[in-house]
């Protein structure tokens, strides 16, 4: 698995950021308001979230779960609307994804 290149942006001055295509990479066919579990690679501590439709996502475990929420969160443990790249959290085991409707996209891996 690559690493994710987290410094030098503004070593030599602004620059354009983007990362090296991930060689771990899964595919992800959401079924609408169906939680999915896609298990998270040994030694990935970043990951990329890429898609073609509204997702909420959560890092967990494999008996953990999610909804699409129906009000409004006052507890902080709310699943996160549409995130971008995110490091992995010590202990998650899974990334829990769920979507009102049906949605394509892919998860990119990094160390």
């Amino acid at each position: 698995m690559k690493a994710f290149n987290r410094g030098g942006i503004y070593e030599e001055g602004p620059r354009t950021f983007s990362v090296e295509q991930s060689d771990y990479i899964e595919a992800v066919v959401l079924t609408a308001a169906t939680l999915t579990r896609v298990p998270i690679p040994a030694g990935a501590t970043v990951v990329l979230f890429s898609f073609g439709g509204d997702i909420w996502a959560k890092f967990g475990g494999v008996a953990d779960s999610i909804s699409i929420p129906s009000t409004t969160s006052t507890t902080g443990a709310a699943p996160e609307f549409n995130p971008n790249s995110r490091d992995i959290p010590a202990g998650a085991t899974h990334v829990l994804l769920i979507s009102e409707s049906s949605a394509k996209g892919s998860l990119s891996f990094y160390r």
